[in-house]
């Protein structure tokens, strides 16, 4: 193939996966890329987990619905380590964001233990921990949540290996930050009015 061929054809080429991209634009979760290492590159799946109430939600478009801050940690109710001292901090963090969780910023505590963790048992953690309308915990079927965690980048092989750091996620920019899991909640909070204002 001559030169201006050649041309002409990565031209035709580059235009024809640029109409695909935007063609499945819409049904892709894409965050952009960063070589940042606080920004985390998840794929979150639209897979159905049940909530501390018992009821069944949409994880990619109803828990992460666009339109709000997420902040998300991975605990079991067995857990007698990093996962209380989590609970704590968003129990403060619901408190320094006042009515703004529920409205433009959602907490999320997903289970990695589905097996043992059910809504009952969410239940009486989150009733333990204060929590208000805008803090879901969330179960589901094993391999529902088993492929959730994949996509959050938070599989471990036990419970007790799970990921111990929290996640922050701009679900407009659909940009995520991991936090370290002993963070202060002000540091929290503090990312959270960043990721509002700046998307950094």
């Amino acid at each position: 193939m001559k030169r201006p061929q050649l041309a002409a054809f990565a031209v035709t080429v580059g235009l024809a996966l640029a109409s695909s991209a935007l063609a499945h634009g819409s049904r892709s979760y894409a965050p952009p890329p960063s070589d940042r290492p606080d920004v985390v590159n998840v794929n979150p799946l639209d897979l159905p987990v049940v909530d501390q109430d018992g009821r069944t939600r949409s994880f990619r478009r109803d828990v992460l619905a666009p339109g709000r801050m997420i902040v998300m940690n991975f605990i079991f109710t067995g857990c007698s380590a990093i996962c209380p001292v989590q609970s704590t901090v968003l129990a403060r963090v619901q408190d320094l964001l006042g009515d703004r969780v529920g409205r433009d910023v959602r907490l999320v505590s997903m289970s990695i233990d589905p097996e043992n963790d059910t809504p009952e048992a969410l239940k009486e953690q989150a009733e333990r921990y204060g929590s208000r309308p805008g803090w879901l915990w969330l179960t589901g079927k094993p391999d529902d949540v088993e492929r959730l965690l994949g996509g959050m980048r938070a599989l471990a092989d036990t419970p007790g290996d799970h990921a111990g750091y929290f996640l922050v996620g701009d679900t407009v920019s659909r940009t995520w930050w991991r936090i370290d899991g002993s963070a202060a909640p002000e540091d929290i909070v503090a990312k959270i009015n960043r990721g509002v204002v700046s998307g950094n």
